[in-house]
């Protein structure tokens, strides 16, 4: 953790986000998560933004961190820093520099806004840092720090499949039911609340196929402890998944989207696929033929991601603190 014992960073989220805990936390920064996701709409926006000016007062002068998404908190933040004069630091998920995948002209467009107007735009890759900067931002490159290893196992499912899943639109999760179907003799997990859309799949679901529905983090994280392969995948072309950190972070060999960001940081331990069902059902073929083989490569990763991720912290929050 970087020492800060004046304590003078806040980091402000519209949402709970394992992100948020973990990397306020290492840049010791109070971690204020303001999740009215229980309100109505309207009065959600309204309680976030009330308590978001009033703790922009009290920190003014400060370091702010701010996570987008939100769009709106990021917006907001960016508009009272003139006022009240804060050093402000945004933390961009894929969604915050392109909304809505970039296909909504009015949202890209402030997304856009809020990045050439941020002195610094944190993003967890360079291919990602490199579309920050061509839309005349300033990127800083943090990937998350590994979560600490949870759950235990003392029963191991033989042959099994983690699939970290929420259902988002750009996870081909149709594709891994077509995996599923060819490989009967292994067991798929998928996590999350469907909220129906596995009726999209068409027909019957695999009978190997087991939907969990939304699960407790104890819960969650014994099923991963008890499972053979981690399977998180993305269509986003600068994406890094959390399961791909959870996966490192528990010695347990994953299957990832086969995109340049996963492969340059998530350098060996498992498999990259192509999100096709033929490609999903080969990677985790390979990886339960070769387990142990793949378990030895993820522990190597697990322990240089452990030793060179807090040198690369240190520089970054280095140049943070020299932000005025």
């Amino acid at each position: 953790m970087v020492e800060n014992s004046q304590n003078a960073m806040v980091w402000i989220a519209w949402e709970t986000h394992t992100r948020n805990r973990t990397l306020s936390k290492e840049f010791n920064a109070a971690l204020v998560q303001l999740d009215y996701a229980s309100s109505h709409r309207l009065v959600r926006y309204v309680r976030s933004i009330s308590a978001t000016i009033n703790l922009l007062r009290q920190w003014r002068g400060k370091i702010v961190f701010a996570q987008n998404p939100s769009i709106v908190l990021c917006f907001l933040c960016v508009l009272l820093r003139p006022i009240l004069r804060y050093r402000l630091v945004v933390d961009a998920h894929n969604a915050g520099v392109y909304p809505q995948e970039g296909k909504t002209f009015f949202m890209q467009k402030l997304a856009d806004f809020i990045i050439r107007n941020t002195p610094f735009t944190i993003v967890t890759n360079s291919g990602i840092a490199s579309a920050v900067a061509l839309k005349g931002g300033r990127p800083l490159i943090v990937p998350d720090p590994l979560p600490p290893a949870h759950g235990s196992s003392n029963k191991p499912i033989a042959r099994s499949v983690l699939f970290v899943c929420s259902w988002a639109a750009d996870e081909p999760y149709l594709e891994v039911f077509k995996a599923a179907q060819t490989l009967p003799h292994v067991t798929f997990y998928v996590t999350g609340n469907s909220r129906g859309r596995e009726a999209i799949f068409g027909s019957a679901l695999p009978s190997n196929l087991v939907l969990t529905g939304f699960l407790a983090e104890t819960d969650y994280f014994n099923l991963l402890a008890s499972c053979s392969v981690v399977l998180d995948l993305t269509t986003r072309e600068h994406c890094l998944v959390c399961g791909a950190y959870e996966a490192v972070s528990h010695g347990k060999p994953f299957v990832l989207s086969n995109n340049e960001a996963t492969v340059d940081y998530f350098t060996t331990g498992g498999r990259y696929c192509d999100n096709t069902a033929t490609s999903i059902a080969e990677c985790v073929q390979d990886v339960l033929n070769n387990e142990q083989r793949y378990i030895e490569n993820v522990e190597f990763l697990r322990a240089t991601l452990s030793v060179n991720w807090p040198k690369h912290l240190e520089e970054v929050d280095a140049i943070i603190k020299r932000l005025r």
